[in-house]
């Protein structure tokens, strides 16, 4: 099983509070039939800032914000996918294409190709 602590994250990713969107890693299966999948966790208080302004009154979390944990998200499931083949120093662009049913609450990257930058 992949990282779960949050400092294990941070040795997959370099975004760090506020930016690092994910605090938990619940699940990886590389193995589902319909193709590697990944669960996590942000942890999110009625204190967090972005609460002011969105909405006063109606707190949402903004969708860009959930746009940018579901990539971290992605680009976990993606490292974790290299295995011993991730490099620590490596940068990597994840192009994330994002399919959404609102209504179910639900979102799935639908593919993800990665890519060392050059």
């Amino acid at each position: 099983m992949p990282a779960h602590t949050i400092q294990q994250i941070q040795e997959f990713l370099p975004h760090r509070y506020p930016f690092l969107l994910v605090d938990r890693i619940q699940e990886v299966n590389l193995d589902a039939e319909d193709g590697a999948n990944i669960r996590v966790l942000k942890n999110v208080t009625i204190n967090e800032e972005f609460f002011n302004g969105h909405f006063p009154g109606h707190p949402i979390m903004p969708g860009v914000l959930t746009l940018e944990a579901m990539a971290q998200a992605a680009g976990l499931l993606g490292l974790t996918m290299l295995g011993e083949n991730r490099k620590p120093t490596t940068l990597y662009f994840l192009p994330v294409p994002i399919m959404c049913d609102l209504s179910a609450r639900l979102c799935r990257v639908t593919r993800f190709v990665l890519k060392p930058v050059l």
